[in-house]
């Protein structure tokens, strides 16, 4: 009997005790995007391959992944809103403000 072992990777959410690692705090403009990029996956259930990925030279890479244009961070610092351009429950593609 022959088996098989599946070679996906196994996807998961952003959990508190994840985001409790990844976020640093740092002073910087860099870091705070960073942190505020972990902060939405984890408050909008996402994975943290609809926010990250590894090749940007993708033909379709702006108008289906996410760039730093889709987030937008109300004047007083207090929202923070994500249009998301896909996802795998967005059967028509119409993208969804989180």
């Amino acid at each position: 009997m022959l088996l098989f072992l599946s070679t996906k990777k196994t996807k998961l959410l952003i959990t508190k005790d994840i985001l409790d690692k990844i976020i640093t705090f740092g002073p910087c403009k860099a870091d705070v995007n960073m942190d505020a990029a972990f902060t939405m996956a984890f408050t909008g259930f996402l994975y943290i391959g609809e926010i990250t990925y590894l090749n940007r030279k993708a033909k379709d890479f702006s108008t289906t992944r996410a760039l730093y244009s889709d987030v937008r961070i109300a004047p007083n610092g207090y929202l923070m809103v994500f249009y998301l351009k896909r996802s795998k429950t967005d059967k028509t593609y119409s993208g969804v403000n989180i």
